[in-house]
Protein backbone atom coordinates (compact mmCIF):
# COMPACT_ATOMS: atom_id res chain seq x y z
CA UNK A 1 0.00 0.00 0.00
CA UNK A 2 1.09 3.56 -0.62
CA UNK A 3 1.21 4.37 3.07
CA UNK A 4 4.17 1.99 3.31
CA UNK A 5 6.18 3.29 0.35
CA UNK A 6 7.97 6.60 0.76
CA UNK A 7 9.31 8.60 -2.15
CA UNK A 8 9.14 12.31 -1.41
CA UNK A 9 12.40 13.98 -0.40
CA UNK A 10 13.42 17.56 0.40
CA UNK A 11 16.81 19.23 0.24
CA UNK A 12 18.24 21.03 3.26
CA UNK A 13 21.82 22.20 3.67
CA UNK A 14 22.99 20.01 0.78
CA UNK A 15 21.42 16.78 2.11
CA UNK A 16 18.32 14.99 0.81
CA UNK A 17 15.91 13.89 3.56
CA UNK A 18 13.04 11.41 3.22
CA UNK A 19 9.58 12.65 4.10
CA UNK A 20 7.99 9.94 6.25
CA UNK A 21 4.81 8.28 5.07
CA UNK A 22 1.75 9.35 7.02
CA UNK A 23 -1.45 7.45 6.29
CA UNK A 24 -3.83 6.46 3.55
CA UNK A 25 -5.27 9.25 1.44
CA UNK A 26 -2.80 11.90 2.57
CA UNK A 27 -2.92 15.16 0.66
CA UNK A 28 0.28 17.18 0.51
CA UNK A 29 0.08 20.77 -0.69
CA UNK A 30 3.32 22.45 -1.68
CA UNK A 31 2.84 26.17 -2.24
CA UNK A 32 6.44 26.49 -3.41
CA UNK A 33 7.92 29.86 -4.15
CA UNK A 34 4.55 31.62 -4.05
CA UNK A 35 4.71 31.81 -0.25
CA UNK A 36 8.39 32.74 -0.41
CA UNK A 37 7.51 35.77 -2.55
CA UNK A 38 4.49 36.73 -0.47
CA UNK A 39 6.38 36.47 2.85
CA UNK A 40 9.48 38.30 1.60
CA UNK A 41 11.62 35.18 1.98
CA UNK A 42 10.56 34.32 5.56
CA UNK A 43 9.07 31.03 4.35
CA UNK A 44 11.33 29.30 1.83
CA UNK A 45 10.04 27.37 -1.17
CA UNK A 46 11.21 23.79 -0.66
CA UNK A 47 13.52 22.09 -3.12
CA UNK A 48 12.02 18.63 -3.43
CA UNK A 49 11.95 15.51 -5.55
CA UNK A 50 10.22 12.14 -5.73
CA UNK A 51 12.26 8.96 -6.05
CA UNK A 52 11.19 5.48 -7.06
CA UNK A 53 11.41 2.33 -4.99
CA UNK A 54 12.79 -0.65 -6.89
CA UNK A 55 11.16 -3.14 -4.50
CA UNK A 56 7.66 -1.75 -3.89
CA UNK A 57 5.04 -0.17 -6.10
CA UNK A 58 3.53 3.21 -5.23
CA UNK A 59 0.79 5.29 -6.76
CA UNK A 60 1.33 9.05 -6.80
CA UNK A 61 -0.81 11.69 -8.44
CA UNK A 62 0.70 15.11 -9.07
CA UNK A 63 -1.72 17.94 -9.81
CA UNK A 64 -0.53 21.45 -10.56
CA UNK A 65 -2.41 24.71 -10.31
CA UNK A 66 -0.72 27.70 -11.85
CA UNK A 67 -1.72 31.28 -11.25
CA UNK A 68 -2.67 33.40 -14.22
CA UNK A 69 0.66 34.60 -15.69
CA UNK A 70 -0.93 38.01 -16.31
CA UNK A 71 -1.35 38.54 -12.56
CA UNK A 72 1.49 39.46 -10.24
CA UNK A 73 2.19 37.85 -6.87
CA UNK A 74 2.56 40.58 -4.26
CA UNK A 75 4.37 40.81 -1.00
CA UNK A 76 2.29 40.84 2.20
CA UNK A 77 3.20 44.35 3.33
CA UNK A 78 2.27 43.65 6.98
CA UNK A 79 5.34 41.39 7.12
CA UNK A 80 7.68 44.34 6.59
CA UNK A 81 9.32 46.36 9.35
CA UNK A 82 12.63 48.12 9.97
CA UNK A 83 14.47 44.80 10.37
CA UNK A 84 12.66 43.12 7.44
CA UNK A 85 12.88 45.36 4.39
CA UNK A 86 11.32 44.43 1.04
CA UNK A 87 13.60 42.35 -1.17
Amino acid sequence: MDKDVAGLQFLRDGTWYNVPTVSNYTLLINVGVTMEIMTNGIFKGPVHRVVTNSEKERISVAVFYVLDPENAIWLITQMLNEDQQAR
